[in-house]
């Protein structure tokens, strides 16, 4: 995703959206000056690893473990080498 803006007072809101994976453009008298986007952290691309964890998320929200609880299916894992 990416947008231009015009830079506002809702910094918080525009870090949202980052943390999100959007790549904002920030403009000055309708002129980009800035790009606000996803910090890279050891060559990872940031907003790609927080996509991949809300799609983790929600496949774990719809799977049915039949009341067991992931853990416990975890620590049964580690009883077979």
């Amino acid at each position: 995703m990416d947008g231009t803006i015009e830079a506002r007072p809702e910094l918080s809101d525009l870090l949202d959206r980052v943390r999100r994976g959007e790549t904002l453009t920030i403009t000055e008298g309708g002129r980009p000056v800035a790009r606000l986007g996803p910090a890279e952290v050891a060559g990872h691309d940031v907003g790609a690893a927080l996509q991949a964890a809300a799609e983790l998320t929600a496949l774990r929200d719809r799977m049915d473990l039949r009341g067991l609880r992931w853990s416990d299916i975890k620590d049964e894992g580690k009883r077979y080498p």
